[in-house]
């Protein structure tokens, strides 16, 4: 609770909060779930790879705003892949390629 603005941000049950991921909607709710969350991140990057082609950088020859806005986005494929049980690279070749351009940056 935030007594300065008197928000709750967190549910507070006998005086511990309660966080959303621990209630339980069931093994298989959460496996299909993880499956369509899966989808749609692969599905993401594969407009993103779309979009930039065969292009080193989605600005063409440079590194450019795109790049800079995209990137940090990459420091998070080791915990999907490892949360998600897949390789993001296998899927998603492109990118990956162009992450490791922009890191050499």
């Amino acid at each position: 609770m935030n007594p300065i603005h008197k928000k709750i941000l967190v549910l507070i049950h006998n005086g511990k909060p309660v966080c959303l991921s621990s209630i339980k909607k069931g093994m298989d709710h959460k496996r299909k779930g993880a499956r369509g969350s899966k989808k749609k991140f692969l599905e993401t990057y594969k407009i993103l790879e779309g979009e930039l082609g065969d292009k080193p950088y989605f600005g063409g020859e440079r590194f450019g705003y795109m790049d800079l806005t995209l990137i940090p986005f990459y420091t998070w494929f080791y915990s999907i892949e490892t949360i998600g049980g897949f390789k993001i690279e296998a899927q998603c070749s492109k990118i990956v390629a162009w992450a490791k351009r922009c890191m050499q940056k």
